[in-house]
């Protein structure tokens, strides 16, 4: 759910990310959290609405077994971050929420990875920061939702 600290406008909310795993679990699918340093305070949040997810502390395994662990998952969703380009990398299907870049130039490629992106005036654009990102906010979870099981079918 995190992003770098200088690119924190483009996370989606950690009470979204809630509660997609709420329904992915509903539907009887293992959520995993991970994180980086600092970010333990959303994962927390994420499982405390989601009872029985895991958390994978990304800052006590290391980057060097992040990809490792990312293999062995189903799917992956996350931001436009490292972790998800790392999880792409291995060949683990991502769904990458977009927010202010362009998907074109940034977008883990394949045919197996889904892009969601809000279709606001405003992106893409190169900002550090931004008072209302509605480029990441205009992300519904019934929308993530739809993309991640079409992911797994």
């Amino acid at each position: 759910p995190g992003t770098s600290a200088w690119a924190s406008f483009k996370r989606w909310p950690a009470r979204n990310f809630a509660e997609l795993a709420q329904r992915l679990m509903a539907r009887n699918l293992r959520v995993a959290i991970s994180y980086g340093p600092g970010e333990e305070h959303l994962a927390d949040q994420i499982q405390t609405a989601a009872p029985g997810s895991k958390k994978i502390d990304g800052a006590r395994i290391g980057l060097a077994q992040l990809p490792s662990v990312y293999a062995r998952c189903r799917l992956l969703v996350g931001a436009d971050t490292g972790p998800l380009h790392i999880a792409a990398a291995t060949g683990t299907p991502v769904v990458a929420l977009f927010g202010p870049k362009d998907p074109a130039s940034y977008a883990p490629r394949g045919e197996h990875h889904r892009i969601i992106f809000a279709d606001v005036p405003c992106r893409p654009c190169t900002r550090r920061r931004c008072p209302s990102p509605q480029c990441v906010l205009g992300l519904s979870v019934d929308e993530v939702e739809r993309t991640v099981l079409d992911a797994l079918s």
